[in-house]
């Protein structure tokens, strides 16, 4: 079943500063994510509410699950994702 992706203002604005191609990627990932719920997805250990990162090549997303979907807040490298 589809889940309903919702997105903060900064997660627009990290998404913007990168560069096209890789910003794709990244949507097609959060995409596939949300279709079929499949992805490079790990839970963040020792954060309430519980976080969780969808890795796509050198880029972390960061979301929580909200009911029925899932709310992106954070893209960043992984160096400054941690």
């Amino acid at each position: 079943m589809p889940q309903f992706v919702e997105w903060t203002e900064e997660f627009r604005a990290e998404l913007r500063r990168i560069d096209q191609k890789t910003a794709l990627r990244i949507l097609e990932a959060i995409s596939r994510l949300a279709l079929i719920q499949e992805g490079d997805v790990k839970k963040l250990q020792g954060v309430h509410p519980p976080v969780y990162r969808l890795r796509v090549g050198e880029y972390r997303i960061l979301f929580r699950k909200k009911g029925r979907g899932i709310l992106l807040f954070a893209v960043n490298t992984r160096q400054g994702s941690y």
